[in-house]
């Protein structure tokens, strides 16, 4: 339907233009407009960053000395603000907001266009000492910001407390299918999430992992104890059972149905990563043996000495 084209060169020389017929042209922090960036529609400066005007829908947000000076106007929208001291900003159906000697004060409704008020968020807050936010039953407390916290929704049975994040903390949804959460980092932590089929247990994070899947055509039992062992199995309809074991450095296998392949030694000693194995085993391996049905494929390091074998012929490279 059309061609999008950019460029752009140092110091500071941007071109784009778009399929409908826009451009986009900027010459970095000297002037420019510049369509798409970000979360804005459209974005026009001068002597960046003196003045700056930017779009949003259908209202357009007009800076000096950004982001100091700085005032809104639009369908539906209206605010203003001196940062740091204060600000203002109110745009219908979606927040009406306020802050004074920002971060320390806040207030907030979000989400206006709800049809009912306990749909409405209301936030509050005395950074980073306390604040407030609620939104229908649901009601969460954060002390000391970030690192306590405490969350609560009666009419679904759900709660989270963090004490202090991210050492502590315990989740439970309420839900039978739900995400349930219990975290002591790193002595210990548990993972169960049976809407995507995973339940995940950690001792000694990131050495000890036990973890289990469950995909639409099988399911994944997994071991790791980092860097030293790591074994799956994976059993899938459509492709049978897969198995893996590492025993690291000394040497690491798969198999599945009719075939396997094993070599040594082993260099990787965190999870397996096949892409990048494919391009790089080849430099250290001093053996690899691969197996799949009557055909066998031996390797020495380099391919100093190969080994392939058939039911119709063998041959050897020395």
């Amino acid at each position: 339907g059309g061609t999008r084209w950019s460029w752009l060169s140092l110091p500071g020389f941007y071109f784009s233009g778009y399929p409908d017929g826009r451009m986009s042209r900027a010459w970095f922090p000297i002037a420019g407009r510049v369509r798409g960036l970000m979360t804005w529609d459209d974005m026009l400066f001068v002597l960046w960053p003196l003045f700056v005007r930017s779009t949003h829908g259908s209202y357009t947000n007009y800076h000096v000395l950004f982001p100091v000076f700085s005032w809104t106007r639009g369908e539906g929208a209206s605010g203003w603000r001196v940062w740091p001291i204060y600000g203002t900003k109110k745009l219908d159906g979606i927040a009406d907001r306020w802050f004074f000697l920002w971060p320390f004060f806040q207030n907030q409704k979000n989400n206006l266009k709800a049809t009912r008020d306990e749909n409405v968020e209301h936030h509050w807050m005395l950074w980073p000492f306390f604040g407030v936010t609620k939104q229908g039953t649901r009601v969460s407390y954060l002390f000391l910001w970030p690192f306590f916290g405490y969350a609560k929704d009666p009419r679904t049975g759900f709660w989270a407390l963090d004490a202090p994040w991210p050492i502590v903390r315990v989740q439970r949804t309420g839900e039978e299918r739900g995400i349930h959460r219990t975290r002591f980092w790193p002595v210990y932590s548990n993972y169960e999430y049976d809407k995507e089929g995973v339940k995940s247990r950690w001792w000694l994070w990131p050495f000890f992992n036990k973890r289990h899947q469950t995909f639409h055509d099988g399911e994944k039992h997994q071991n790791v104890v980092i860097p030293f062992y790591h074994d799956y199995v994976r059993t899938s309809d459509y492709t049978g059972t897969t198995r893996y074991r590492k025993i690291w450095p000394f040497y690491q296998s798969e198999s599945r149905e009719s075939a396997y392949r094993w070599s040594t030694p082993v260099i990787n000693p965190l999870w397996r990563f096949p892409r990048l194995e494919r391009q790089w085993d080849w430099t250290y391996q001093l053996y690899t043996k691969a197996r799949d049905g009557e055909a066998v494929r031996e390797r020495a390091w380099l391919g100093l000495y190969r080994r392939e074998k058939d039911a119709d012929e063998e041959r050897e490279f020395k």
